[in-house]
């Protein structure tokens, strides 16, 4: 018997050996068959996704997507097991792609329900929970199980795309101009809209406004596009809130557990911090943070609409709070009501303006301001230690923020209190006049029609719109921080300071010069604008409503006096081009123009040139 028991154990022995003989042989083929597994599951999971949201369909193919969904969730299945038994150490993997392991466990565990219970996991839950018609929502959510697998693997691309060394001012821009394309291409299918297929020009000014964040719009979003072009356009206003590039990375970090430099250098600028340190909870709170704001928000914003909304379902109810709370805290500006918060039922819903308010100021302060003051560390150490003052980036993005909301908002009701606002109550005036002024910072809601304005107040919310958000967060404009540096280096020019000076600290000459550079790029790139807009639509626009729209593009704020809808292509294609351009900066598209050159070590000797 012992000698049976040791002849076995010399068998297992060599056929282990023998298999990890045949792992290290076919290693380099199964690499490139996962590769292509990876390829095959993202490319068919994409296609069904635009097939379902896209494509009118009957209940047959419907059964036929859901077959065809469970094929790509076993490709996803087999794509990570092989990748385990691949691997050196095997735990090691498990634990630094918990995240995808969670996943595919999820997965694994339906596919076993539905060979033991005769129904899928999740199919029987629902069933068992009572809903009658339980197949669309059991649709519903293999569709964003599968959406969430797609980004998981937007994450494992980005790995590869980033080690090829691309310039991080290029990859924000491509990146960019990726989700544009894909988001017009989505808004070119036959279910995305009540009034058959979009023009192509306005499928991508509507693309473009919802990447970049900004709210322009040719044509009403809540009556044109059907629920499903509206969860589109929510979709993509999130991923350009965000950054398409910081949220494929929150996947790449859970997948592996790390950031490489390119991906660090790449957030970065995407965020516009000029240290790397506290990056990794930087990112990780950019993600968390957006989504606590926007699901209170959403709470909220359903407590309020009172009888507004009373008509609709509580499903598109909840819609409604979901779109316009992820709108607002992205600075977007998007709304599903024609006139926006200036809406007869709206507006004078005063806790929905409020609401709203706060969500787009919280979204402009900068992803790190909003760390700084609602990290729950950073408050227990505020409560511990009084003293401690909030970080210069932090206080400038709160004080310039809240000196421009205070100085705009008196003055447009200085101008308009006995002008637009004369037929109202001085509360309602102060209210439409302090929205209007934090609401031009690149929020783009209105709760009075823009047009009403006078030019002088118009004027203000030029200033305001070109001034835009704080630095970090999801709105435009040159950001608080650049017009700040500006003001102290002019000021130290005329106090004859040797250098300008905030909090008892000096700034130092390389940021005044990107300060000025970000300044003077934004003023070249309004005035090449508004000048193609006069000579485009000059004949039928007045200049200051060409000049209101060009800056409201580039600021991708969204406030209009209502002339959007009546441009020609060409001027639709003047106010994309300052879309794109504002939502990226102009600083970060001339440095992906001008590509890497290396530093001149050389120096010359100075001389002087008459000024002024």
């Amino acid at each position: 018997m012992s000698r049976l028991i040791e002849y076995f154990l010399i068998v297992l022995n060599r056929l282990r050996e023998r298999f990890h003989l045949f792992l290290l042989e076919t290693r380099r083929a199964t690499q490139i068959t996962l590769t292509t597994f990876a390829i095959v599951s993202g490319v068919l999971g994409t296609v069904l996704l635009i097939v379902y949201f896209g494509f009118p369909l009957a209940p047959v193919h419907q059964e036929l997507i859901l077959n065809l969904v469970h094929v790509v969730f076993a490709i996803y299945v087999v794509n990570f097991l092989l990748r385990v038994l691949y691997t050196h150490h095997r735990i090691r993997f498990l634990v630094r792609h918990w995240f995808e392991g969670i996943l595919i466990g999820l997965l694994i565990l339906d596919f076993v329900s539905a060979l033991f219970l005769d129904y899928p996991l999740l199919e029987w839950v629902f069933r068992h929970l009572g809903f009658e018609n339980y197949l669309p929502i059991y649709l519903a959510f293999l569709q964003i199980y599968l959406l969430i697998l797609l980004f998981v693997e937007a994450g494992r691309f980005s790995e590869w795309l980033l080690s090829l060394r691309i310039h991080p001012a290029v990859l924000l821009m491509g990146s960019f101009l990726v989700l544009i394309l894909l988001c017009t291409l989505l808004l070119l299918l036959p279910e995305m809209t009540y009034r058959g297929q979009m023009s192509f020009v306005d499928a991508l000014f509507t693309a473009t406004s919802a990447t970049c964040v900004t709210g322009l719009t040719v044509v009403d979003t809540g009556s044109y596009f059907t629920l499903r072009g509206q969860i589109v356009i929510l979709l993509f206003i999130q991923l350009g809130g965000l950054g398409i590039v910081s949220f494929a990375t929150f996947f790449a970090f859970f997948i592996r557990g790390g950031l490489t430099f390119q991906h660090t250098m790449t957030l970065r600028r995407q965020l516009g911090l000029e240290t790397m340190s506290d990056l990794f909870a930087l990112l990780k709170n950019i993600v968390v943070f957006t989504f606590a704001f926007e699901a209170v928000g959403a709470c909220l914003l359903y407590l309020t609409w009172g009888t507004t909304l009373g008509h609709l379902p509580v499903e598109l109810r909840i819609f409604y709070s979901v779109f316009h709370a992820v709108s607002a805290f992205c600075n977007a500006g998007f709304s599903l009501f024609s006139e926006s918060l200036a809406d007869p039922r709206l507006q004078h819903n005063y806790q929905l303006i409020a609401i709203t308010g706060t969500l787009f100021v919280i979204g402009g302060l900068g992803f790190p301001a909003i760390q700084d003051l609602f990290t729950p560390s950073e408050i227990r150490n505020r409560l511990r230690h009084p003293w401690r003052r909030l970080r210069t980036s932090s206080f400038v993005a709160l004080s310039v923020s809240g000196g421009l909301l205070l100085v705009g908002g008196l003055l447009i009701w200085l101008l308009e209190r006995s002008r637009a606002f004369r037929d109202l109550p001085i509360g309602e005036q102060l209210v439409h006049a302090f929205f209007f002024s934090a609401t031009a910072r690149t929020a783009g809601f209105n709760t009075f029609p823009v047009d009403a304005l006078s030019p002088a107040s118009l004027l203000i919310l030029i200033m305001l719109m070109f001034i835009g958000a704080s630095s970090g967060s999801t709105g435009g404009g040159i950001k608080t921080s650049t017009f700040w540096v500006v003001v102290l280096s002019l000021q130290a020019i005329l106090l004859q300071k040797p250098t300008p000076e905030i909090r008892q600290r000096s700034l130092p000459l390389s940021l005044q010069s990107r300060a000025f550079a970000i300044l003077f790029l934004a003023l070249a790139t309004v005035m090449v604008g508004t000048l193609i807009l006069v000579i485009i639509e000059g004949e039928r626009f007045s200049f200051l409503a060409l000049l209101f729209e060009a800056v409201s593009a580039f600021g991708t704020v969204g406030l209009s006096v209502g002339i959007t809808p009546a441009l020609s292509w060409g001027g639709k294609l003047t106010l994309i081009a300052l879309m794109y351009i504002g939502k990226l900066g102009p600083l970060t598209i001339a440095l992906a123009l001008a590509g890497e050159r290396g530093r001149s070590v050389i120096g010359y000797p100075s001389t002087n040139i008459m000024l002024g």
